[in-house]
């Protein structure tokens, strides 16, 4: 069993990053972090009911938290390169990366005396609850305020492909057009230093 959880967890994991890669592109990773929390609490959450309805229902609910937890990764690492500033980067990666050994810690900690206290669909409905609280939290700290360093940046990466269609557009056959293209997209670059 744990040979087939892992190779699967694999192929999941690898499945999400693609599809969370192309998402942190177009909606930003601020948002599909969100999702992905959102979608794991609430695998987590209909878990107890499911069980009782079988393993195939409970098998869904692990496919759900599985989907949201294969999206975390990349849309953290997402919203730490483009909201965290330059200077803090290091120390935000290291919490954030840091906190989620903590966090398997203390659940694994807290666990047993709830299952013992209240029985195992409590330690589901509490963390399906706090990732619930996060998701309410998580806009009221402004995620998506952007580094002014990094939105530089994404602006020159935005302009040197403008800058070289529209030299290069204007005289297709002409490779000084395309040379002046070049010339003028390193300026741009070389302006934002």
């Amino acid at each position: 069993a744990y040979a087939v959880h892992n190779n699967s967890g694999w192929h999941n994991e690898k499945l999400t990053i693609r599809c969370c890669c192309c998402c942190c592109c177009r909606i930003g990773g601020v948002k599909v972090l969100m999702a992905g929390v959102a979608l794991w609490s609430f695998g987590t959450l209909i878990a107890p009911p499911a069980a009782h309805l079988g393993i195939w229902a409970l098998c869904a609910t692990r496919v759900l938290v599985g989907l949201g937890e294969g999206f975390a990764p990349s849309a953290a690492t997402s919203v730490l390169a483009w909201q965290v500033p330059s200077t803090e980067r290091s120390r935000a990666v290291t919490t954030v990366w840091g906190g989620l050994d903590v966090g398997s810690a203390v659940g694994l900690l807290l666990s047993g005396p709830l299952i013992r206290m209240y029985g195992w669909p409590s330690v589901f409905y509490l963390f399906a609850v706090l990732g619930g609280i996060w998701c309410l939290l998580w806009p009221l700290v402004r995620p998506q305020l952007q580094d002014p360093l990094m939105q530089q940046q994404a602006a020159v990466a935005g302009a040197v492909p403008r800058v070289l269609q529209s030299s290069v557009g204007a005289e297709a056959s002409s490779s000084a057009a395309a040379a002046e293209a070049i010339v003028d997209a390193r300026i741009a670059a070389g302006s934002m230093d």
